[in-house]
Formats: C-alpha cells, sequence, structure tokens
C-alpha cells in the first residue's frame, strides 16, 4: 500500500477566520479517528491572511476515498461552505509526490533559521544516541554498512518519530 496525501486549501471570508479555524479543528478530530488515518495537519494564514492549508495523510488510496465518500466530511463542507470563499482547492497525490506538487500557496512558512534549529534538536540527540548506543555493536562491519544503516536510521527516526512531534510541540514558536 502506498501512502496517500491530500493538500486541501480554504479561504475564510471576511471575519470568519476564527469561526473557519474552530470548524478545521472539529475536522482534524473527526479525521484522525477514521481508519487508515496516518496524520492531519492545519495550517493557519499569517496575521491579515484568511487562506487555511489542510494536509491529510491515508495509509491507502481507498481508506482517502473511503474518508471523502464519508458522511462526516459531507457534514462538513456543508458547515464550512458559510464560512469560506468559493469551493476548495485540493489536490491528492501517492507517496512523497504531494511535497513535489502542492498548488502554490500564500500560507506562510517558519523562517528557515527556525527550521534549522528544529531539524537540530531532533538530528542531535538522535546521532548522539546512535553513536554511543548501537554503533559500538556494529564495529564488525565495514563502515560503509554501518554509515547505510546510520543513515536508514536516521532517515526514519527523523521523519518518522522526531521532526512531526517537535514541529507539532513547537509549533506556536516555529510560526510565530
Amino acid at each position: 500500500m502506498t501512502p496517500v496525501s491530500t493538500a486541501i486549501f480554504r479561504t475564510a471570508k471576511p471575519g470568519k477566520v476564527e469561526a473557519l479555524a474552530e470548524l478545521l479543528r472539529i475536522f482534524g478530530a473527526r479525521v484522525r479517528g477514521r481508519p487508515g488515518h496516518l496524520g492531519v495537519e492545519v495550517l493557519s494564514p499569517s496575521a491579515g491572511e484568511r487562506r487555511f492549508a489542510i494536509l491529510v495523510r491515508f495509509a491507502s488510496l481507498e481508506a482517502a476515498e473511503a474518508w471523502k465518500a464519508s458522511p462526516e466530511l459531507a457534514e462538513l463542507l456543508r458547515d464550512a461552505a458559510p464560512l469560506t470563499e468559493a469551493l476548495p482547492e485540493a489536490s491528492t497525490a501517492e507517496g512523497v509526490e504531494v511535497w513535489h506538487s502542492l498548488p502554490a500557496s500564500r500560507v506562510r512558512q517558519p523562517p528557515r533559521w527556525k527550521s534549522a534549529c528544529i531539524g537540530f534538536l531532533a538530528a542531535y540527540p538522535l546521532i548522539t544516541i546512535l553513536n554511543l548506543g548501537v554503533m559500538p555493536s556494529l564495529g564488525f562491519l565495514p563502515q560503509f554498512f554501518r554509515g547505510l544503516l546510520m543513515g536508514i536510521a536516521m532517515s526514519i527516526g527523523l521523519t518518522y518519530l522526531l521532526m512531526p512531534r517537535l514541529t507539532r510541540w513547537m509549533s506556536k514558536w516555529l510560526y510565530s
């Protein structure tokens, strides 16, 4: 099964940003309970802007399609209609393709220096743990294979364990 990501963009009507933000919190709670759900992120607009980005990930295309056809989503879309301008913009892609094909967005990205700080806070402890705890037991392997295993462990640890949690825990600082 290949994971599927959907990027949805909604623009709040003037004066409806807070109401839409609350509805998107409800959306996040409901999608989290769906079978095959892997994650949801709601990126709020910067001050003075009204455009939200919602990134939803499912374990398979079937799980994503089941959510799209659900009465829960239909109800949420009905509730969002009076709060938003136009129809939602959506892009669905399998695997990591979504990160390379998102429609242009005016959602504010964190400064690069803050992203670098989060990356360091995730990578340094993982490197230390791997070097002190795991690598000594792999001394019998050639350097090439130890490096390969270190790279694999780092990629998996950062992508699935540390970066999502640190980004969520530090989101107020990251996006302020």
